[in-house]
């Protein structure tokens, strides 16, 4: 086919196709410009030529570009220009690419750092968001991509405010003194991403997933404070932090998965009353490692939980005063968890409840203690043990690998039934009502 011919151009095929406006032709050369609706698939896309004597399709001759930026770019190019904010033309922030993206787009941030010094702007409020709903943030490579804060000179900044249903993924956020990454409305995505040095890593307000998330170095890694909707964490990691993840306000239901919390609450402000995850919504933790906390690993709050607790295969290790503390009303089921040594593994209080496995449904757990630690440290009111029993199957009762014969019935508050040494099983505080709780212990 002679290209002098061809009378169209459409690039691309389906209802992403997308109608060329040919400027220029000889018959070896055709040259056209194609105007990309916000939304269209980038990556290489087909060329179909057509004219009065037939068609000619050319595979993965043109490319779509993601709207670019990178610190070696320029904010200069006039707005819409040809090649603004692609891989040729980069834009030079990712402020200025914004201003291009809507629903639907990506914006590709190169390999680099992006801070004041090189244009970008950052929202003083969690109303002034800088990521439009329905955009994809992405950066080229999760170690390089670095979205710097000012560090030292602190102002009330976050990196990014997602508007809407936005995602943000394979970055660096680092040094800000509000917020990295806020959260609004609609639901967002946040993966592969690494928080570092920031006073609340991620503040939650809608339905978020966090999946392979690193956060460090924040004094709340991530704030919960939806409403409606699930928080979930998959694949991440919550270390070196003042709190792990906090959600004493949140009704919104927490899923964690896969993941670590560890060497969280450093420093003297730690308390008992802190955990490396506090919780007052529904929560269901799986395959979780918390570990070497200087805090409770789990902690629910005063006023109690507005659901129950549900932790499967869960190991916790060397967290300080308790693995999981109640300090309010609520109820857990805990199934095929390990617990190493604390000095209380589980600590209830008020009506609190917890199901470690029942006859019909073994529980599987297993606890190693040590001389002055409690598998249970029971400080709930007298009358409570009767009413709301702890009941206990499927434990592999461990000390120092050696099993331990440990008698059922009613363990009073300073040493087990039958026994003259510690350690004790079932540590109870307010030992009023011990004749009525025998039998609640089952060992199988």
């Amino acid at each position: 086919m002679r290209l002098d011919e061809v009378s169209s151009v459409v690039v691309g095929d389906g209802p992403n196709a997308l109608q060329g406006a040919i400027t220029s032709k000889t018959p070896s050369e055709l040259t056209f410009i194609v105007v990309v609706r916000h939304g269209s698939p980038i990556g290489p896309q087909t060329v179909k030529v057509m004219s009065q004597f037939g068609s000619a399709t050319f595979a993965e001759a043109v490319f779509i570009s993601p709207i670019t930026a990178a610190p070696t770019g320029s904010d200069s190019f006039q707005m819409n220009s040809d090649l603004t904010g692609t891989d040729e033309r980069p834009l030079r922030s990712f402020t200025r690419a914004m201003k291009l993206a809507a629903a639907g787009d990506t914006v590709l941030l190169k390999n680099g750092t992006y801070d004041a010094a090189h244009g970008e702007t950052f929202p003083e409020t969690s109303t002034s968001w800088n990521v439009p709903d329905g955009v994809m943030l992405m950066g080229e490579s999760r170690g390089a991509t670095i979205v710097q804060g000012p560090k030292g000179d602190c102002d009330t900044a976050d990196a990014f405010v997602l508007a809407g249903s936005a995602s943000i993924e394979t970055i660096t956020i680092a040094g800000f003194c509000n917020n990295g990454i806020s959260t609004l409305k609609g639901v967002v995505t946040i993966r592969d991403v690494t928080i570092v040095d920031t006073t609340v890593g991620v503040n939650v307000e809608t339905s978020t997933v966090l999946d392979s998330v690193d956060i460090s170095g924040a004094n709340i890694a991530i704030s919960n404070f939806a409403s409606t909707g699930t928080l979930a964490v998959t694949n991440s990691r919550v270390h070196g932090n003042r709190l792990g993840i906090d959600a004493p306000f949140a009704d919104a239901a927490l899923v964690v998965t896969a993941s670590e919390i560890d060497h969280n609450c450093p420093g003297p402000a730690n308390r008992e009353d802190d955990g490396s995850i506090v919780v007052k919504g529904p929560a269901a933790l799986t395959d979780v490692n918390i570990h070497h906390n200087l805090c409770p690993g789990v902690t629910t709050t005063p006023t109690g939980l507005t659901g129950q607790l549900a932790i499967s295969r869960g190991v916790f290790a060397l967290n300080e005063f308790a693995a999981i503390k109640f300090r309010g009303p609520g109820r857990a089921k805990v199934r095929e968890s390990s617990f190493g040594p604390h000095p209380a593994a589980i600590y209830l209080a008020s009506t609190a409840s917890i199901d470690l496995g029942t006859p019909e449904d073994p529980g599987n757990n297993g606890f190693s203690v040590c001389d002055k630690c409690d598998a249970i440290f029971d400080a709930r009111p007298a009358p409570t043990h009767g009413s709301n029993p702890t009941t206990v199957k499927g434990i592999s009762w461990n000390r120092g690998g050696a099993p331990l014969s440990v008698p059922t019935g009613c363990f009073d508050a300073d040493e087990p039934k039958g026994r003259t040494s510690p350690p004790r099983l079932w540590h109870i505080e307010h030992p009023g009502s011990c004749a009525s709780a025998t039998g609640n212990i089952i060992l199988n």
